[in-house]
């Protein structure tokens, strides 16, 4: 019996394409961790939560009659990344140290009877809000 040769260029025909496809494998498998660290750093979230939950906290120390100290935590969120303005009835949030980024902002009921002298604050450790009757003070560590 005669053993049946194959032709040359068909090994190394079908040789490029198996290193065509595992090069095809690696460029999508980058592709897909490219992608999810860039969404792991993106705090587009996080700002979003933020805004919200600032709004809304604000929103229950403007309604509050009397004397008022509350300590604001935001859960697992590092609000020190942040830098934090209310201002215009909206608590509006911006990644500190960055430019051209994008802030995210929530609409807030501010009382225009309630003076609030500091209204923003940048890599905060903690924010306090303290009310009196008729002022509103902002205080970070």
């Amino acid at each position: 019996m005669k053993k049946k040769r194959a032709k040359r260029g068909e090994v190394s025909h079908e040789l490029l394409y198996l290193i065509f496809e595992y090069l095809i494998a690696f460029a999508i498998i980058g592709a897909l961790f490219k992608f999810v660290h860039s969404v792991a750093e993106n705090t587009l979230y996080e700002k979003v939560y933020l805004s919200r939950d600032t709004a809304l906290t604000l929103n229950s120390v403007y309604v509050f009659d009397g004397k008022l100290e509350y300590a604001y935590d935001p859960g697992e969120v590092d609000i020190s990344k942040f830098s934090f303005d209310f201002r215009n009835s909206k608590a509006e949030i911006k990644e500190a140290g960055v430019n051209n980024d994008v802030s995210v902002y929530y609409p807030y009921g501010a009382n225009t009877d309630v003076i609030m002298p500091r209204t923003g604050a940048t890599n905060p450790k903690q924010i306090r809000f303290e009310k009196t009757n008729d002022q509103l003070q902002l205080l970070t560590q």
